[in-house]
């Protein structure tokens, strides 16, 4: 029977890479922690409350055009805006960047219709 000398160098590395892979070096991985860790997760944590703050304020605002759009009489916040109104700046600001869309595909001003 012939043997095949390759081969068994092949399965043997084959068998300790397999081994390095499952081991590993035996330490854990870095986490990144240093001593700055605590100023970074303060301001993190202060960018989440506000962050939440910004959500709060937001799902309020919706609740109130929600009222308006379905009919009740929900008063505009804090002089607000309506919910007409937003509606028509929405669809004002989409046909400005619609606009700057066209022209940076290389369309000219003849050639765009709002």
């Amino acid at each position: 029977m012939k043997t095949l000398p390759f081969l068994t160098k092949v399965a043997s590395g084959a068998l300790s890479a397999a081994m390095i892979l499952t081991v590993g070096c035996g330490q854990a991985p870095d986490t990144g922690e240093s001593s700055e860790n605590p100023a970074n997760a303060e301001a993190l944590q202060k960018e989440n409350a506000s962050l939440k703050k910004q959500l709060g304020d937001a799902r309020s605002r919706i609740d109130s055009l929600r009222a308006q759009l379905n009919g009740a009489s929900a008063p505009v916040v804090d002089g607000g805006l309506s919910a007409e109104e937003i509606i028509d700046e929405c669809m004002v600001i989409s046909a400005l960047e619609s606009t700057a869309l066209a022209l940076n595909c290389g369309l000219r001003k003849e050639q765009i219709i709002i």
